[in-house]
């Protein structure tokens, strides 16, 4: 009697421990990732998407440059020339340094070796504030910022980055500057209780959308604080689009709070109690406002 045949399976078809233990390994950190997006888009209470432009055009077709820096400073302070030579640093030769300029702090931008080869190179471009012109006070800020002039110095320039010595670009950010391009304004989101719009100390502004703001809005019309009056009036031009809360914070942070912003202006004072971690992710913030942050940072650092 023939002996029943026995069916042996080929060796290749069957599943060796070895094997059975690598594949439920890759499902369990599979899994593991997975959690782990969900835990941390769960922590990140804001993810503001901002458009990258696919290829930012940084010159104009005669050949100057499309995007500028700028800042306003007639003081002569301990921190100017570290904060110019950073912002300089993080945002590249695409982007030169206009200083406007008093009297009293000229000879101290031909006193840094660092300064003077940034001017020559065209990096750092000095401008004389009209004679008589006081930044002393708000009214003072608001009276040069709502000037065409102080637009039109900047010519060809189609967008501008206004800074001052109280904020800073952080250098760990993912973003840049030219990533907000597409806003003809944004700076730090202001909250309801001290007005509307976005705070200029760290803004990005459309020179052309600035200008028909101007032109079509007159300031003397409605006299309040430059940075909100261009925040309102802006938004009644055609084809404007500002941005939203979550967008512009995650270009700058002042008085609305989030834990990775570009930049940041006035950090110390609106928050303080946050400062150890907005210096482990901005240690830059270190060169702010004449060393004052120093003075408020808890004992441990």
């Amino acid at each position: 009697m023939a002996s029943p045949l026995k069916h042996t399976p080929p060796a290749g078809s069957r599943l060796q421990p070895a094997r059975l233990i690598l594949r439920l390994g890759l499902i369990v950190a599979t899994i593991v990732l997975f959690a782990y997006s969900v835990i941390h888009i769960a922590y990140h209470d804001i993810t503001p998407k901002v458009y990258y432009p696919p290829d930012p055009v940084r010159q104009t077709s005669g050949g100057g440059p499309r995007t500028v820096a700028a800042i306003v400073e007639t003081r002569s302070g301990t921190n100017l020339l570290p904060i110019i030579l950073h912002f300089s640093g993080v945002l590249g030769p695409n982007w030169p340094i206009h200083v406007f300029k008093g009297p009293d702090n000229t000879a101290l931008f031909h006193s840094s070796a660092a300064v003077r080869r940034l001017m020559a190179s065209g990096g750092i471009v000095l401008h004389d504030l009209p004679s008589g012109t006081a930044i002393k006070t708000h009214d003072d800020v608001t009276a040069l910022f709502t000037n065409k002039w102080l637009y039109e110095a900047l010519a060809p320039a189609q967008h501008v980055l206004f800074f001052q010595t109280d904020s800073i670009i952080c250098a760990n950010s993912e973003h840049r500057v030219e990533d907000f391009l597409q806003f003809p304004l944004i700076g730090a989101p202001i909250i309801p209780r001290y007005g509307s719009g976005y705070n200029g100390g760290l803004s990005l502004r459309h020179i052309p959308s600035v200008l028909r703001t101007l032109e079509q809005f007159p300031w003397a019309q409605n006299p309040i604080i430059e940075d909100q009056y261009f925040a309102i009036n802006m938004a009644k031009l055609d084809g404007i689009k500002l941005p939203t809360t979550e967008e512009a914070m995650l270009f700058s942070v002042e008085t609305h709070w989030y834990d990775r912003p570009m930049g940041y202006h006035q950090a110390q004072r609106w928050n303080k109690d946050r400062m150890p971690e907005i210096v482990k992710w901005c240690p830059e913030i270190l060169l702010t406002e004449e060393g004052a942050l120093y003075k408020n940072l808890p004992s441990q650092f």
